[in-house]
């Protein structure tokens, strides 16, 4: 017992530290850009911003959902040693990514100022959003090469490239942005538009080291021919796994715009307080991400061995790791609620005020850990329309909650913490009984299995 923990300890954090640090960069990445912008115009160039990342990030996010296909299936035929036909999976991958990626690029080059528009930019904040998000679109380049390269990476269980690659991004991002929005070194004073030239080509750096090392990677031996060479029906496999993925944040996205767009009516400063918490659990969720794909990948793995035992052990394992990460950041929120929310720039008596909705609100963590790694747990045995379903009924569930606690009571900020609060918990519980539901039925129609071959 005491070397299997040990074992599947060392393995999961393996995973999962890289996935983590990664995560934890990604806010620095885009807090820098925010700050660089905050000094330069801090009216229109952070408007500007906030109007380009929401509707930028969706469709973004759905791109990356998609490539979760590839991390499912690359776990899968590795755990069941099928490493030709991995190798065909990600050659062909790769050529649908960048074409999709080269997609993006038209769209938001062509649509960007049209996309702004609709979601209510005008004026000064149009003219400086277009020249943001017609830079920043393109990263797009090269993004077909580096996310497929990070799937793949994140199915083989081998993240230390991409933490690497992750650092070593934002720190040319911090540099360029300097260099870039300020004028420094000899460059023209670009502004906004440059914080976005910026981080498209720190973007770009970070997907072709990315890309170069996946083809330096040994063990799948990528060909060069047979990349132009796909096989679409394997693609369509791809696809079939991660769009599901990729609708599901998509309906996450919308529940909580409906949320803020209901508190809004009543009470616009609780819009920004849930904000400000939803930021906080967020953060956190970096803590216990990394142990979502290390879950992802090993029960991956143990499905494509036909080994539903291993499996359940993964996800256990997982489960008992993330609660851990949980139950220190609660002690830290218990502990120190006040300095946590004065970080934000609230007054003493606002803490004091709020202290109490935060610590409430931190215990959202433990069923939103045990939803992460349950429902990748569910995704790595190859259901992803699962979580799509559960989502569906979780969205409804969230807005209705919200809606008839606005309506009925007095309450305000806590109305939204307690939506998310019982989305959170009824899910979590739906989706670890389904995976525990399936793989015992897997073991038993394993055990079955053998009995018979035994008896021949």
């Amino acid at each position: 017992m005491l070397k299997k923990l040990a074992s599947y300890s060392k393995t999961i954090f393996a995973i999962a530290l890289p996935i983590t640090l990664q995560s934890l960069v990604e806010y620095v990445f885009i807090l820098t850009d925010m700050a660089f912008i905050g000094q330069y115009d801090p009216s229109g160039g952070l408007s500007a911003v906030n109007n380009v990342l929401q509707p930028f990030f969706v469709l973004f996010s759905f791109f990356m959902a998609i490539t979760q296909g590839v991390t499912i299936i690359v776990s899968q035929s590795i755990g069941a040693k099928r490493h030709l036909t991995t190798r065909r999976f990600v050659e062909t991958a790769l050529f649908f990514n960048v074409v999709i990626s080269l997609i993006y690029l038209l769209f938001w080059r062509s649509s960007g100022a049209l996309v702004l528009s609709l979601v209510g930019a005008k004026g000064v904040v149009l003219a400086l959003g277009t020249a943001y998000v017609t830079n920043l679109s393109l990263q797009f380049l090269t993004t077909g090469f580096g996310m497929t390269a990070n799937a793949v990476f994140q199915g083989v269980g081998n993240t230390r490239p991409i933490m690497v690659v992750a650092i070593s991004k934002c720190i040319i991002n911090i540099f360029l942005d300097w260099v870039m929005i300020f004028g420094k070194l000899g460059f023209p004073e670009l502004g906004i538009a440059g914080a976005a030239l910026a981080t498209a080509l720190s973007a770009i750096l970070g997907d072709l080291a990315l890309f170069i090392l996946l083809f330096r990677f040994k063990v799948l031996a990528i060909r060069r021919r047979a990349v132009l060479r796909p096989v679409p029906a394997l693609f369509g496999k791809v696809l079939k796994l991660g769009i599901p993925v990729g609708l599901e944040y998509i309906l996450w996205t919308i529940g909580q715009v409906l949320m803020i767009g209901m508190i809004n009516s009543y009470d616009q400063e609780s819009s920004g307080l849930f904000g400000m918490f939803n930021t906080l659990i967020m953060l956190s969720m970096s803590l216990y991400n990394g142990i979502g794909v290390a879950g992802m990948v090993l029960v991956g793995q143990a499905t494509g061995a036909k080994n539903p035992r291993e499996a359940l052990l993964a996800a256990n394992y997982s489960i008992a790791f993330s609660q851990a990460a949980s139950a220190l950041t609660m002690v830290l929120i218990a502990l120190f609620p006040r300095q946590i929310i004065m970080l934000f720039g609230h007054s003493q008596a606002t803490a004091v005020h709020l202290a109490p909705y935060l610590v409430f609100f931190g215990t959202t963590m433990f069923t939103k850990a045990l939803n992460i790694i349950a429902g990748n747990s569910i995704r790595g045995t190859g259901n992803t329309v699962w979580m799509l379903y559960t989502q569906i009924g979780g969205t409804i569930l969230i807005v209705a909650t919200c809606w008839i606690l606005l309506v009925t009571t007095e309450m305000r900020l806590m109305a939204l913490l307690l939506a998310v609060f019982v989305d959170e918990g009824i899910r979590s519980g739906i989706n670890a009984v389904k995976f525990y539901h399936s793989q015992y039925r897997a073991i038993r129609q394993r055990d079955r299995e053998l009995e018979i071959r035994e008896a021949y």
